[in-house]
């Protein structure tokens, strides 16, 4: 792993020994998760976010911004780190993914039903009935997913949820108040606040792209 940017509780720190097969950051943590299923964390622990629980392996790591959740291999959820509004008590049932926002955790079944839990404040893990996701993206106060047939929906925070219409998308990804979808063509489109221009993606047809990632 390689790290850039604010530092300043050891966040862009990363251990000096360990190969990792994914990294999920927080806001003043990081976490990496070996090929072997452990988490390790780095950075800020003043609620315990580096905390990760022993003998314990995931196949998937989702950050908050001072909790962390990971999915084990039998779909159980084990979260840790700040429980302010229950953001670190998952229910009892099994998931196939797993998305993190400022103060709640969604969970995706493999039936695509979403089912969230922690802070509700701006309705973000208030998921709208009769829907099926095959993919989710949370970002600080909102929650969107994306159906079967690409299109895509969002709840909680109005302004940050604003999902371009019309577009076949395959990838989700939220941010504090912004949100960015993956086109099936490679092209990125994006609905929210755009104070700093996060919303507005280059629209040169050189750009193409098969990820994406919102801040």
């Amino acid at each position: 792993v390689a790290c850039w940017g604010s530092n300043t509780a050891g966040e862009s720190t990363p251990p000096t020994k360990g190969i990792f097969t994914a990294v999920t950051v927080g806001a003043y943590h990081s976490c990496g998760l070996r090929s072997d299923g452990v988490a390790v964390c780095w950075g800020d622990n003043s609620y315990g976010q580096l905390m990760v629980p022993s003998n314990t392996r995931f196949v998937a790591l989702a950050s908050g911004n001072v909790h962390v959740c990971g999915l084990r291999a039998s779909g159980t959820v084990a979260c840790w780190g700040r429980n302010v509004a229950g953001e670190t008590q998952p229910p009892k049932q099994l998931f196939v993914a797993l998305t993190a926002g400022a103060e709640h955790t969604c969970g995706l079944r493999a039936d695509g039903v979403a089912q969230c839990w922690g802070s509700n404040a701006n309705g973000g893990t208030t998921v709208p009935a009769n829907e099926r996701f095959i993919q989710m993206a949370a970002g600080s106060f909102h929650t969107c997913g994306v159906r079967a047939d690409g299109s895509a929906i969002c709840w909680g925070n109005g302004l940050a949820g604003s999902v371009p219409t019309g577009q076949t998308l395959t990838a989700l990804a939220a941010g504090d108040e912004h949100t960015c979808g993956l086109n099936v063509g490679g092209t990125v489109a994006c609905g929210g606040g755009n104070s700093n221009g996060q919303s507005r993606p280059p629209l040169s047809r050189m750009n193409r792209y098969i990820a994406v990632t919102a801040g």
